[in-house]
Formats: structure tokens, sequence, C-alpha cells
């Protein structure tokens, strides 16, 4: 259980009730993203830490997923370090 209600009675808030709070604080924030909600702030986490150089297996399992493909979107948004890495196109422009 990682979030629970203010008052008593103390329960688990359900990932929705999270999401709509989420949706909420963005809204409140001036924030727009296509798909606003919790999940918002999962990807801004699993994105700095990738950029920060954790390795992929440790945000896997920040994230608790239970496979490193699952992962492997996030490699894909810092397109400026990927765009050092990258090699030359094979007969591409010179």
């Amino acid at each position: 259980m990682i979030f629970i209600t203010a008052r008593p009675p103390y329960r688990q808030l359900g990932g929705s009730a999270v999401s709509d709070i989420a949706k909420r604080a963005l809204r409140r924030a001036g924030v727009t993203v296509p798909r606003p909600g919790a999940h918002t702030f999962r990807h801004a986490f699993a994105s700095q830490m990738v950029r920060r150089d954790v390795p992929m297996k440790a945000v896997a399992d920040l994230l608790g997923h239970a496979r490193l493909e699952t992962t492997t979107i996030y490699a894909k948004l810092d397109r400026e370090t990927l765009a050092t890495i990258a090699l030359p196109w094979p007969g591409g422009a010179r």
C-alpha cells in the first residue's frame, strides 16, 4: 500500500483515484500533456533516471517491471544522447 486517504477511515487509494489527483495537480500547474494522470509522473521519473545513466535494470526494478524489455521504451526518449552514439548510416548523405 503506497497511497492512503488523508482522513479516517484510512484506506488504500485505487489507481483511478491516484490518477485523478495527478490530473488535477497537472491542470493546476498548467502542464499540458497528451495523457494526463499518474502515468505522466511515472514516465517523467523513469525518463530522468535514464538521462542520468541509471542502469536499465535498476529503472525496471523501481518501476516494478517484470521484464527489462518493458522498460526499454524509456531509452528511446533521450534522442540527444542516442544521437551521440549513433553510427553513420551506410551509404548515407555525405
